[in-house]
Order: C-alpha cells, then sequence, then structure tokens
C-alpha cells in the first residue's frame, strides 16, 4: 500500500512511460480512422491530386479486427464439471457485460493490450473496460505475473488543462490532479484522496491477443500497416491512372487551328479568334460522319490499360489476406454459391486464429470474472471457464446429423441434453427454455400416466348403464 506522498512520486515516472507508449498507440488509432500516412504524391499537388489521394484511403485494417472480434463472445461462466451459472455470472450480467465484452475485446484487438478494473460496490461489484491508450500496468515480470504492482488510469484533460489520475494498488485508489498547464505556478501533481477497495490485489486485469516472452503484445493492426500502406498506394495509382490516363485521346494533324493576330490587337480581336477557333472544333458522335481538309488526318493515342493496376491491388489485397490469416471472402468479397463445407474451409485459418485468441481472452475474463467475486467476498472458483458461443460456418443438417448419431451411439453413452449447446445459434438462455419445457411436458405425462393407473385399478369398476 502506498503512503499518499509515495503515490505523488511514482506518477511522473509512470505517466511519463505511458506518454511514450501513447504516441506508438496514436499511430495505431490513426489507421483504425483511415487519418494516417497518404500515399506518395508530387510535390506540388493540385486539388484534384489531393482529392484523389484522399478517395486512394482503403481501410481493411478495421475489418480485420472485426473479423476476429466478432468470434469471441462470451455467454456463460461455469464450472468445468458443472451446466449452472456460477455466481460471478450474475454480476456480470449486472454490469451489461453481454454487449460491453464487445468494445474491450476490439481494443484488445487493436492495440495490443485492454484492461479490465473492478471496484466493490452495492449491490453488485463494478465491472470497467480501459483503453491501454487511457491505462499502463506495471508488472515485476509482465509475463508470468497475474496482477500488476501499479497501474495508472489517465482521465480525459479539461479545458483548464486540468486532468485526473487514477493510482490503483494493492489497497487503495489514489485520486491525483495532474496540471499539464502550470504557468501559474501551482504544484503539477496534487494529491486528491484515495479509495479503499481492500482487494489484496491490483484490482486490474490485462487483455492481450498474444504475449511472447519478451513481454510484448502486438494485435491485429500495427504488423499489417506495411500491407496497408501499399494497399493506399496502388489504390492512388490506379485512380491517376483511371482520372488522366484511361481514355482514348483523339488528334488531328494538319488542321491549321491558329489565327494571326497582331500585336496590336485588342481584347475584342482576342475574343472573336477564340469564337472563330471554338467554331472550328470538331463535334463527333455516334451518329456524324467526319469531313477533314485535303491534307489532314485523324489520330488516336490509346488509353492507359488498367488491368495492370487492378492485378496489383488484388494482389496487395491477397497479401494482406495471406499475412493476416483473414478468410478471403472477407475482403475481396468473392463469395458465390459456396456450400457450408465450401465456407467453413475458407474460414479454417481464421478460425485458428480466433481459438488461439479465446485461449489468451479466455484467462483473462476467467480471472477478471475470479477478481469480482473477491469484491463480492466470495472464494473465487478455481476450476471455472467461460463459455464461449459458437459463431463457425457449418451446414445446420449436417450438424443435425452427427448430433443424432452422437446421440443414438450406445458406446459413447453422451448425454442428450450435452447435445443441446453443439446445436449452432442456440444460446444458454435457449438451453433453460428447452429444459423447462421438457420437465413440464415430462410432468404432465407422468400425471396422466398416474391417472390411467387409478382408474384402471378403481375396484369399483366402470359404471352400470
Amino acid at each position: 500500500m502506498l503512503t499518499p506522498a509515495e503515490a505523488v512520486a511514482a506518477v511522473p515516472s509512470v505517466l511519463e512511460r505511458h506518454e511514450h507508449e501513447t504516441r506508438r498507440l496514436d499511430r495505431i488509432d490513426s489507421y483504425l480512422r483511415g487519418t494516417h500516412e497518404q500515399p506518395y504524391k508530387p510535390q506540388t499537388p493540385n486539388d484534384e491530386y489531393k482529392k484523389l489521394v484522399a478517395r486512394a484511403i482503403t481501410n481493411y485494417l478495421p475489418l480485420i479486427v472485426s473479423t476476429q472480434q466478432q468470434q469471441l463472445q462470451v455467454e456463460d461462466y461455469r464450472a468445468a464439471d458443472s451446466d449452472t451459472s456460477l455466481a460471478a455470472w450474475g454480476c456480470w450480467q449486472a454490469n451489461g457485460m453481454d454487449s460491453r465484452q464487445g468494445p474491450i475485446t476490439r481494443a484488445a484487438l487493436e492495440h495490443g493490450l485492454a484492461y479490465g478494473v473492478t471496484l466493490p460496490g452495492r449491490p453488485r461489484a463494478t465491472m470497467r473496460g480501459v483503453s491501454a491508450r487511457r491505462m499502463i500496468a506495471l508488472y515485476d515480470d509482465p509475463v508470468f505475473d497475474d496482477w500488476p504492482v501499479l497501474a495508472l488510469e489517465v482521465g480525459q484533460t479539461r479545458p483548464d488543462g486540468v486532468r485526473m489520475l487514477r493510482l490503483y494498488d494493492d489497497v487503495q485508489v489514489h485520486r491525483i490532479l495532474n496540471r499539464t498547464r502550470t504557468d501559474d505556478g501551482a504544484p503539477r501533481f496534487e494529491y486528491v484522496g484515495a479509495g479503499q477497495h481492500a482487494l489484496g490485489v491490483c484490482p486490474v486485469v490485462r487483455f492481450s491477443p498474444g504475449m511472447d516472452l519478451e513481454g510484448r503484445s502486438v494485435g491485429e493492426v500495427e504488423p499489417y500497416i506495411p500491407q496497408q500502406d501499399r494497399i493506399n498506394q496502388t489504390t492512388f495509382d490506379l485512380l491517376l491512372a483511371q482520372t488522366f490516363g484511361a481514355f482514348n485521346v483523339r488528334a488531328f494533324a494538319g488542321v491549321d487551328d491558329d489565327d494571326e493576330l497582331g500585336e496590336d490587337a485588342t481584347t475584342e480581336d482576342l475574343a472573336e479568334a477564340e469564337a472563330r477557333r471554338r467554331a472550328r472544333q470538331f463535334e463527333l458522335s455516334i451518329d456524324r460522319f467526319l469531313s477533314l481538309p485535303s491534307g489532314a488526318s485523324l489520330q488516336q493515342l490509346s488509353g492507359t490499360p488498367l488491368e495492370p493496376f487492378i492485378a496489383a491491388f488484388d494482389s496487395a489485397v491477397r497479401s494482406l489476406i495471406a499475412v493476416s490469416q483473414t478468410a478471403p471472402h472477407h475482403l475481396l468479397g468473392q463469395m458465390v454459391n459456396l456450400s457450408a463445407e465450401a465456407l467453413a474451409a475458407a474460414e479454417n485459418g481464421a478460425m485458428r486464429k480466433a481459438d488461439t485468441h479465446q485461449h489468451s481472452f479466455g484467462e483473462s475474463w476467467e480471472q477478471w470474472l475470479g477478481l469480482t467475486s473477491l469484491a463480492e467476498n466470495r472464494d473465487p472458483e478455481p476450476d471455472a471457464q467461460v463459455v464461449w458461443r459458437d459463431l463457425g460456418s457449418r451446414s445446420l443438417a449436417q450438424t443435425a446429423d452427427a448430433l443424432t448419431k452422437l446421440a443414438a451411439d450406445e458406446g459413447l453413452a453422451m448425454p442428450r441434453e450435452f447435445l443441446w449447446s453443439k446445436v449452432p445459434g442456440i444460446t444458454r438462455q435457449d438451453i433453460e427454455t428447452m429444459r423447462g419445457m421438457r420437465d413440464r411436458a415430462t410432468g404432465v405425462d407422468l400425471l396422466r400416466l398416474e391417472l390411467d393407473r387409478q382408474g384402471s385399478s378403481d375396484p369399483a369398476g366402470p359404471p352400470s348403464t
């Protein structure tokens, strides 16, 4: 636990590391928003060039993030030997995490890191996601330590140049004012106060799509920036060729289009000469014949072929597909009459990548839900696991046939109720609804059997007629 003086003394170095990391994350964020470095253009471009440069930004990086984030949806949290949700799942629902999990996962995929913060609350503990652009966590060992030693959250800067900093340790949350403008001689850091959480660990959980043994975590944007720049440049070159060189140019040779004007020509003389020049211009159309003066000839300059530029663009996109393990039809848009089997094969690489992310994010979600148990005075479940929603591309008929065979296989003796969760699109709520309907139907059947039994054993027998 830090004292107020120790907390204020620790902030400058932590904040400096955060600002250094934020510069790298700001570059990534610019690529996500399409405000990144523009393609190469002439040193003195005109307005037409500038418009083409703006149109050349063809940003695929957000789509790569989206295709992965959509495969990472948690739908339950329970013990390994149970089909009942644990108490911590109630905290998840109370905090609206069904919808809020998406932005947290997306932020981690975009920047390589995101954070979750839990603090005690009433009636339930609070769960809140924080972007890596607003928080930094420090670990003794960034690879193997579950909990950070310190974490600093940086608030938004107010118009007066003041922002609130929150420094988390294993017992308290210290609130410190940071003045970014100190012309008035006021201290740059001012201790405001602290709130107790008393969880025994720094209440911050790290989300990372993958971390190496050096503690480096790279997301789904930064590695593919060179491919994105290549796509933008190729698109700009294609637009240039399409705008300035794709059409055929017709030219006449041997036709005099000049008027001899002396040095003393007036403005009216120049206007009349321009009118005569325009009158002599040839206007071609599909229903006109052209008659040329003697000695004149018609020439045509062929336009620049666009096929090489289109092929270069496709090559750049395919390169991005290969290095990012993205399903080809997501970026190329070429999906015509694909069967479920062909679609699953096309998405195989992307699904393997999503499975790797599930292992990493799954541990973070389980750690965070365990932290909510501590915040609500419960012991965490050591063997609890999150359940991921199945969003694979499979034929429903094929899946139903496989599940029917598994249910009928006496050697496996697999419970039929277990197979309900394997049906694509079935949610936890659907399973609970089906279980209730089955139990009610079973109760009605048992009541009917009991009434039939009592009727058949009536000693008075049927009534006389």
